[in-house]
């Protein structure tokens, strides 16, 4: 049912609601129907709160009025009443409206869904727009964003959630023809047009970004993003194999890795990359990320037997000192 102004204030004042599924007009709500800035106490005690069905712009103008500093889950499901693609700058202010809430400390779910809109263009959300929910520290465990837009992420905002969501276990910003990512889309990869660098868009992050982030995060075990891969950066890892420890939990969490959309030329070294980066992967890419697949499994193997080496030398120069 439809909430009006009057009903949504009252339920504001119950001091013990948790649970609440809300759904408004926002035709309903003039500029006065809301309250201007947080009052002292309003939905003080929610837990988890699903927005259904409602335009960026009221959502946002909504969560800067709640006060729960105990809020865990956070659900939006956004709708243009114009059928429009929602401009970025609604994104970004209700990005900016999530950011700054006083739960920031215990909010460990934000899931943020748009219907897809048939025949309307498809605009990219530049970075800037989705940076402010690194305003959340440390409680951040999982992250998705689904709609009719492209959301853009790169290496600097990468790094900024590695060290804001330390503990966050799910990342899922996926691209927009990702056959999961589109709602009753039937998706035909023999008509698939093949990537063309000079007439499509290219990704913003690149492999230093994933590098990153897995390394900031880690707990971080599922990652749906679309990365430039063109690039591969070197990691040092001979100097760390050398001293013949057991390698750190860090950065090794990573089982599933989602990349459509992404572009590389070189599918050996993308997978020698990720063997080092990512060696715990059991899923990568897509059906069209065959031979990276067989790739990876290869050099993890190869991975293998270098480890084991390092071990065996290391034990012979043990050996050798004490004599």
């Amino acid at each position: 049912m439809n909430v009006g102004p009057d009903a949504l204030a009252a339920l504001g004042s119950l001091p013990h609601l948790q649970d609440m599924l809300l759904h408004v007009d926002p035709a309903d709500y003039t500029w006065d129907a809301l309250q201007h800035g947080r009052p002292a106490s309003f939905f003080p005690a929610l837990t988890k709160l699903t927005l259904h069905d409602i335009a960026f712009e009221w959502c946002a103008a909504f969560l800067n009025t709640v006060t729960s500093d105990v809020l865990q889950k956070l659900h939006i499901r956004t709708r243009d009443p114009h059928c429009n693609a929602p401009d970025g700058l609604l994104f970004e202010a209700l990005c900016v409206a999530i950011g700054s809430l006083p739960s920031g400390a215990t909010l460990h779910d934000i899931d943020i869904r748009s219907p897809r809109l048939a025949d309307v263009n498809r605009p990219a959300y530049p970075p800037r727009h989705i940076a402010p929910l690194t305003g959340l520290k440390g409680a951040l465990r999982r992250l998705y964003v689904r709609g009719p837009c492209q959301i853009e992420v790169d290496d600097a905002t990468l790094e900024a959630m590695a060290h804001a969501w330390p503990d966050i276990r799910e990342i899922t910003l996926p691209w927009l023809t990702h056959p999961e990512h589109l709602d009753d889309v039937t998706y035909d990869e023999e008509q698939s047009e093949p990537w063309d660098p000079e007439e499509t868009y290219l990704p913003k992050a690149t492999l230093a970004g994933l590098a990153a982030l897995a390394r900031g995060c880690p707990h971080l075990t599922d990652l749906v993003h679309t990365f430039d891969m063109r690039f591969i950066p070197e990691l040092d890892e001979r100097r760390r194999r050398s001293r013949v420890r057991a390698p750190r939990p860090e950065a090794l969490a990573l089982e599933r890795l989602s990349v459509e959309g992404s572009v590389f030329d070189d599918p050996i070294g993308v997978s020698a990359f990720l063997a080092l980066a990512c060696p715990r992967l059991r899923k990568v890419g897509g059906d069209d990320w065959y031979d990276v697949s067989w790739y990876y499994a290869s050099f993890l193997r190869i991975r293998e037997q270098e480890k084991k080496w390092a071990v065996d030398r290391g034990r012979g120069l043990q050996g050798a000192a004490l004599v």
